[in-house]
């Protein structure tokens, strides 16, 4: 009872925040966010109608709400320039979803491009993509510095993650299916953890908004064509992955949640059920 009431109070924090009004890139003057004590020598900003003519058609950026688009030039020494994209989405789950499935941009060692180095970072609603010479030296910590001072920093998982479970998270092992769940074409994005207990991998997923009953119905009715699938009252039961067991839900507040892995009967409907109280009652 005392951790559903810290998690209450969590949650509670995290939507209040989040009600408050952010400062757009569009209302920001980023000559005043500085880079080794110094103001960029070129800023440029777009809104969402002339954003498009400056990124490349691959981006496929009208898929993730994007809203504004900058491009900052630092130069902190004669030859050295530090170029900064900066991507402003409709909310961090958009930005989460870029970061993770656009394949676009390079999350942990900055990857060669030509004669240049890239690396990209997340900061709530934003991603920032850096790019510098190959032979010019930029460390992480001065980078992260650079977005931890935009406001509305937050470099965590979006809130809507928060319901899941958090015992046993596997780093890394965290995914947002956007068009298909299971294999099968989905109208709902999934948001995915995987899981680790007594060394048995498992996975929760809960929908990023709202499911309608006949998107519920339309991937239940494509997943019974190409599975094994039972129904235990409202609650669908299904062959996973290699051998494995699964169940998933709508629930009344529309959300859908889901649990799969190598898990015994009882320890599946076990962290079903919490997960299916934890999406139930998180505001996000």
């Amino acid at each position: 009872m005392k951790t559903l009431k810290i998690l209450a109070t969590l949650f509670g924090v995290l939507f209040f925040s989040a009600c408050e009004k952010s400062s757009t890139l569009l209302e920001l003057n980023l000559y005043e966010f500085l880079y080794r004590g110094n103001a960029p020598v070129n800023v440029q900003i777009y809104d969402s109608s002339a954003l498009f003519s400056r990124v490349p058609a691959s981006w496929n950026l009208k898929n993730y709400e994007i809203l504004n688009f900058a491009e900052v030039a630092h130069v902190p020494m004669a030859g050295d320039t530090l170029h900064i994209q900066i991507l402003e989405f409709s909310s961090d789950m958009w930005a989460f979803a870029f970061y993770l499935n656009s394949g676009l941009v390079q999350k942990n060692f900055p990857v060669v491009e030509g004669k240049s180095r890239e690396l990209a970072m997340r900061s709530g609603a934003r991603v920032f993509i850096f790019r510098y010479g190959i032979l010019r030296n930029h460390e992480r910590g001065e980078l992260e510095r650079y977005v931890q001072s935009f406001p509305d920093y937050h470099a965590g998982l979006p809130p809507e993650f928060l319901s899941l479970p958090f015992a046993g998270r596997i780093p890394g092992e965290t995914a947002i299916q956007m068009q298909n769940f299971f294999g099968v074409k989905s109208e709902f994005p999934m948001l995915v953890q995987g899981y680790r207990e007594n060394h048995v991998a498992w996975n929760a997923a809960r929908s990023w908004h709202h499911v309608s009953q006949g998107a519920w119905e339309n991937w239940k009715k494509q997943l019974s064509a190409q599975r094994e699938v039972s129904n235990s009252g409202d609650t669908l039961c299904f062959d996973a992955f290699a051998g494995s067991r699964g169940m998933a839900l709508r629930l009344a507040n529309g959300r859908v949640v889901s649990v799969w892995g190598f898990l015994d009967p009882e320890a599946l409907l076990d962290h079903f059920q919490n997960v299916t109280e934890g999406v139930l009652n998180s505001p996000q």
